[in-house]
């Protein structure tokens, strides 16, 4: 079934913009999220389902079906340039594009029935339609309405093509052709100051509108007038609210954008802010998934190196053998305060660019070192990718387990761990449970808890 797609921030007002659609670098956009969280809940009652950080909070978001897979998913705004991410987690964009010029009006739908959500750029009360999320110029310009209204995108009778409604007032002019002319069906619902957002709530296939207050959401399932089908609360009335289909069933529900305060974590499953790091099997998780907040502090911070002692034990045990094998292995890094993270990750975004910078170092809060249970290795000389090319380097990833210890990123699993491969950081995870890992292992935390 053709899956709902989202006008960006429910609702926004008109804004005319001169120029023609623009060509624009097809580069995958740097988009590993910071300061927001969206909360996306696939039934109407109960806590978020998925949780997960994409794009800033700057950033103008859209949801939408990209990949004609049934499920809708987030695509973040920036000027002209649209990235696009084809699940809902945290990670950078799968398809970057640009369309329109950065000062358009921008709907998202499914213009031709194809079951991909693509874009429109207003202008005015002229509207240009690509049905494809590529480059180039605009395959339908329709004219409807007036330069003034809000514009809401839905398929209003459920042929699988979207089109237009506007809204005057709490009164809606449903078009259900991609043309220009008059309204095929008019109603009034709720009143004029309130928020809408469109869906289609019992999985009938046509859409409907849903009117928002505070976070109660008023639910009607047919285009007309009358009172609410269905009534919730969702969230805080501080979010921004969106609809969408997100496990791909046809029925659309609620997810909303959250503003997370710096110094605060919040984890991505139980939407908990976290004193404390998350803990799975009796390890501590700490990940650009399962963050913590500012006020935590480890315990062993006044320990050698601000380790754990188990683990600045096993590690002397393990120089020492690596020295023997002509192998001179040392501590470079270990426990840091989030301030101090802070600093590293915000000195490496203004060196490095954050595309690059989020693959090599964390961010505040999403940091193991803030734990006192991991370390940066290297021969005194070589450190970080310089290190990966020392024979130290293959002798870790050999060993490691041996001494409790697991090599955190490997090679190959940046679509899990958020982190391209680092050979030099270890995270102690004691005896028993690296024993589950074993020489050159490239098994990740997450896989190794079932957290994937």
């Amino acid at each position: 079934m053709r899956v709902r797609s989202v006008v960006a921030a429910t609702v926004a007002a008109a804004v005319a913009v001169v120029g023609l659609p623009t060509t624009a670098s097809a580069a995958i956009g740097p988009l590993p999220g910071g300061g927001v969280r969206y909360y996306l809940n696939d039934a109407f009652s109960g806590i978020a389902n998925h949780a997960f950080v994409y794009g800033d909070p700057h950033d103008v978001v859209f949801f939408g079906d990209w990949d004609g897979q049934g499920g809708d998913t987030p695509m973040v705004r920036r000027g002209q340039r649209f990235h696009i991410r084809n699940s809902n987690s945290t990670g950078y964009a799968d398809a970057s594009f640009g369309y329109g010029d950065a000062g358009d009006t921008v709907l998202a739908g499914d213009w031709d029935g194809d079951g991909v959500d693509t874009l429109a750029v207003r202008r005015g009360n002229v509207f240009y339609l690509k049905n494809a999320l590529t480059t180039g110029y605009a395959d339908d310009v329709i004219a409807y309405g007036n330069p003034g209204d809000v514009v809401l995108v839905g398929d209003w009778d459920g042929d699988g093509v979207d089109t237009l409604t506007v809204r005057r007032g709490n009164q809606y002019f449903v078009k259900n052709s991609i043309s220009s002319g008059v309204a095929d069906t008019v109603f009034s619902y709720g009143d004029a100051g309130d928020k809408v957002l469109v869906g289609d709530w019992d999985g009938t296939d046509g859409v409907s509108l849903a009117i928002r207050r505070g976070n109660q959401y008023f639910f009607r399932n047919t285009l007309s007038s009358g009172i609410a089908d269905r009534v919730l609360s969702y969230g805080e009335a501080s979010d921004l609210a969106f609809s969408g289909d997100w496990d791909g069933d046809g029925t659309d529900t609620l997810g909303v954008r959250r503003w997370v305060e710096e110094g605060r974590a919040v984890d991505r499953r139980t939407g908990s802010e976290l004193d404390q790091p998350f803990i799975v099997g009796g390890l501590p998780v700490v990940s650009k998934d399962h963050r913590i907040s500012s006020r935590y502090a480890s315990p062993w911070a006044g320990q050698p190196w601000g380790l754990n002692p188990d683990a600045y034990a096993a590690f002397r045990r393990m120089a020492a053998d690596s020295r023997a094998a002509g192998l001179p292995l040392a501590i470079r890094s270990a426990y840091r305060t989030y301030a101090e993270q802070k600093t590293i990750y915000e000195r490496a975004v203004a060196a490095y660019g954050i595309q690059y910078a989020s693959l090599y170092y964390a961010p505040a809060g999403a940091s193991e070192h803030q734990t006192g249970l991991a370390l940066d290795v290297w021969d005194g000389v070589n450190r970080g990718t310089a290190f990966s090319r020392l024979p130290q380097a293959r002798w870790v990833a050999q060993h490691a387990h041996e001494y409790g210890f697991i090599v955190r990123y490997p090679d190959g699993k940046t679509h899990i761990t958020g982190y391209a491969w680092e050979s030099w950081h270890l995270r102690w995870v004691g005896p028993e449970a690296a024993a589950n890992f074993g020489p050159n292992s490239r098994l990740t935390l997450e896989e190794y808890l079932a957290l994937v």
